[in-house]
């Protein structure tokens, strides 16, 4: 009799565990959901409107604002990426294809035609200036962690209005964004080769690595073995910056795990890959 209502307890207990996971994730994917109607143009208000910063999803983006990121973005990227991998390689076109994606979200600066490179972050606010810069983003349940993210995928800045301080305002608004949704924090995933300016950018933001990048998830990585990977394929490295201590938990905790498995997998193969893969798409500009 007692075996059996210590085995009723253990049941009742792993039915309330699952339960209250349950709910959990409930809980989350209901802050998700609601982050995504944000309604961003009401939620910063005059902010936006006086540094002429437009809020708009990627499926109302007009054929003109659309053949502008795609030729700023190919302006910013392609040295970057060199000629074969952005033509043979498919950089361009996956580029192209991921900037438009329904879920994806833009932040649009415009400035005068006029004195771009000397006006630092203080943007014309003509209804009718150009547009200079943009940043794009998106909502998420970041996959190893299970919290609620708002991931920066791209931020570029026309090389006329670089180093004035657009990037920092873009990136300052999107961490407002986010603050406004209830995630719990930013995301950027960066290409780990010929990037450093981004990473700079991203760590004088106050931006850290992340517990989830591979230098922390699997560290006995070598050239052969498997970093962290965007959707490209290409090693990349993990930043964040968080604002609740649940996500901060949730995030040290994910990456341990992951850490723990990779370890695991290094004792028990001689070649010691690990799974420390992540499904990252990564993001880089000039800003």
């Amino acid at each position: 009799a007692l075996r059996m209502a210590k085995s009723s307890s253990k049941a009742a207990d792993k039915k309330a565990a699952v339960k209250a996971a349950g709910a959990a994730l409930t809980r989350k994917r209901d802050v998700l959901k609601a982050a995504e109607g944000l309604d961003v143009t009401s939620a910063l208000g005059m902010i936006l409107q006086k540094k002429s910063i437009v809020a708009v999803a990627a499926e109302e983006l007009g054929d003109d604002d659309r053949l502008w990121i795609s030729a700023l973005t190919e302006t910013n990227m392609r040295p970057l990426c060199g000629d074969v991998a952005w033509l043979d390689g498919g950089i361009g076109k996956e580029l192209a294809r991921e900037a438009f994606v329904e879920g994806s979200k833009y932040l649009i600066a415009h400035a005068s035609p006029t004195g771009l490179a000397a006006r630092a972050a203080n943007v014309d606010p003509e209804p009718n200036g150009v547009p200079v810069a943009f940043v794009r983003y998106g909502f998420e349940l970041e996959k190893d962690a299970d919290v609620p993210v708002l991931r920066v995928q791209t931020l570029q800045v026309e090389p006329d209005s670089q180093r004035t301080g657009l990037g920092k305002l873009l990136t300052l608004l999107t961490e407002m964004v986010g603050k406004k949704a209830n995630v719990g924090g930013v995301m950027v995933a960066i290409a780990r080769d010929g990037h450093d300016a981004a990473k700079a950018f991203y760590a004088a933001t106050k931006y850290v690595v992340s517990d989830l990048d591979s230098s922390k998830t699997n560290p006995w990585a070598g050239e052969d073995a498997s970093p962290s990977k965007g959707t490209r394929g290409g090693a990349v490295d993990v930043f964040q910056k968080t604002w609740t201590d649940d996500t901060v938990a949730a995030i040290q905790k994910a990456g341990a795990a992951l850490r723990v498995k990779n370890e695991k997998a290094l004792q028990t193969s001689k070649t010691g890959h690990g799974d420390g893969d992540g499904d990252l798409s990564w993001t880089t500009g000039r800003y």
